[in-house]
């Protein structure tokens, strides 16, 4: 392994096997508590690491975002070690009741390797012990364009991590090992501004960088994939698809940045605050030429409380804002900053 620029901890010497697929035991391997993976589709990110924890004998715990999309991956008839007992010789079949799916292998005395839960029911779940969960799994963690998110995933995501992990650390235990798997989509999710790893990604994605340490307890990774793309292309799928958005998601690994140059930074004297909250300051500029938003908040805005009410009052007291949103004459200092904005009016 590579000794990283910032000397923390380490980053992979190599992402792919042979085949041009990403080598998840050596992702899972990297010393990292939380590593969170967007890469094209079909680069083996659930085949390889369910595989590897079969293989290697890695308890874990299998999180899809909803109810309806945990049947499925534990419906005997659909669910996603089918394609590695083929592939493998295996026999690993699932099993679910009471709100939590189990995969067992049937080769080796029916041991369990893992469990399977839905993000958005698994508080629900009482009395669940995960003690013996070494790695949670949470698998298409960016939703896509048109799905609608009913919930609080960054906040489910920590609950189910902290119900899970406890206080192992505490007792002088490694922490519990979360790997978040996605396709580039929506970088304004959840989950992506929770971590607030939106201006990372959208980074990465420019300067072709395919790791980063987001500190020593994170890792990001957006695998160029570039043998396994030129395969990808000469599939009829893709060449019927060229040059759309759905080939940028699913095979150049794009995400769709909305306004990408409406993100950039402004001098704060040549403006005058006029509104915080959320951690954002809305800035108007002295000559009228628009407005910035930021992070740092200087001189005297009107302030808003963090909460529903205020937020519609704010909403209320400046729709010239959107407006000017519309008309393209706001600056996002971030990324991140972008993002609170566009769940602030939207």
């Amino acid at each position: 392994m590579a000794r990283s620029a910032a000397g923390m901890r380490t980053m992979i010497d190599n992402l792919y096997l042979n085949n041009d697929y990403l080598d998840m035991g050596a992702v899972i391997a990297a010393p990292y508590p939380f590593i969170i993976l967007v890469s094209a589709r079909g680069g083996g990110k659930t085949y390889g690491v369910l595989k590897e924890c079969a293989l290697k004998d890695i308890r874990y715990m299998y999180f899809r975002r909803t109810q309806r999309i945990l049947e499925i991956v534990t419906d005997p008839a659909l669910h996603p070690y089918k394609k590695i007992n083929e592939d493998n010789k295996m026999d690993i079949q699932p099993e679910y009741s009471k709100g939590i799916g189990r995969f067992y292998d049937r080769q080796h005395d029916n041991k369990l390797l893992g469990y399977a839960a839905a993000l958005s029911t698994f508080a629900n779940v009482r009395g669940f012990d995960g003690s013996d969960i070494d790695l949670i799994i949470y698998d298409e963690f960016i939703p896509q364009d048109d799905e609608r998110i009913t919930f609080n995933t960054f906040t489910a995501l920590l609950n189910a991590i902290e119900t899970i992990g406890r206080n192992r650390e505490i007792e002088g235990k490694p922490p519990v090992k979360v790997l978040l798997l996605s396709n580039s989509d929506v970088i304004y999710g959840d989950i992506v501004a929770g971590f607030n790893i939106g201006d990372d990604l959208m980074d990465m994605q420019e300067s072709g960088q395919e790791q980063r340490e987001k500190s020593s307890d994170m890792l990001l990774i957006m695998p160029a994939g570039e043998s396994f793309k030129e395969k990808k292309k000469e599939t009829a799928l893709y060449r019927v698809t060229k040059g759309t958005r759905f080939s940028e998601v699913a095979l150049e690994n794009k995400f769709n940045i909305h306004d990408r140059k409406m993100i950039r930074t402004r001098p704060l004297k040549e403006y005058r605050p006029v509104a915080t909250l959320y951690g954002i300051c809305i800035y108007r500029h002295k000559a009228g030429g628009g407005y910035y938003i930021s992070e740092k908040i200087e001189g005297a805005p009107e302030r808003y409380e963090a909460n529903e009410t205020e937020r519609r009052r704010f909403l209320r007291a400046h729709p010239e804002i959107w407006r000017a949103y519309q008309k393209k004459r706001i600056s996002f200092e971030n990324l991140r900053v972008q993002t609170i904005y566009k769940k602030l009016f939207e």
